[in-house]
């Protein structure tokens, strides 16, 4: 058939072109989806599982998809998570321990805030992830942020 141009909408691309194949003139579009073939993801499941997986396997065994690029190993449910204790010194250290039930989640991270600008990512090693940064004053707002949701951010009063 003739071709007569493309339409586009969000990440999917539709050529467009005449055929006069069976007698009668028909437009014919095709739909292509932009971008790299579909890769697994991380897929979580209710028990703390986290295997990578395509988003239909996912959904079809009943897991929660995570979305395009998210390896297993960025991912971690909130039941992981034992205790967040923070504190601030004499001296104006803050202070942050993220403890975990088990040792699963060593090697990964957690990311953590202090006020609205300051952002740390901490290494969890064996099942504790800790901070530990000076020098502050007066009251500070220390929250969880990755994982987020998980607890309340916490104000630490420093001297």
């Amino acid at each position: 058939g003739d071709y007569l141009g493309l339409g586009y909408g969000g990440d999917k691309v539709y050529p467009c072109y005449l055929s006069s194949q069976n007698g009668d003139t028909d437009v014919f579009t095709h739909v292509i989806e932009v971008g790299a073939e579909p890769r697994p993801a991380a897929c979580c499941f209710n028990n703390g599982d986290c295997e990578n997986l395509m988003r239909r396997d996912c959904i079809a065994r009943g897991g929660d998809f995570k979305g395009k690029g998210v390896p297993c190993r960025l991912v971690y449910p909130c039941g992981f998570i034992k205790d967040v204790k923070t504190e601030c010194t004499a001296a104006g250290t803050i202070k942050v321990q993220v403890k975990f039930m088990t040792k699963s989640k060593s090697g990964r991270t957690v990311k953590i805030g202090i006020g609205e600008e300051l952002r740390y990512e901490i290494n969890i090693t064996g099942k504790k992830a800790k901070l530990i940064v000076c020098c502050f004053k007066g009251p500070q707002v220390v929250s969880l942020l990755d994982p987020e949701g998980c607890v309340e951010p916490q104000v630490v009063n420093c001297p």
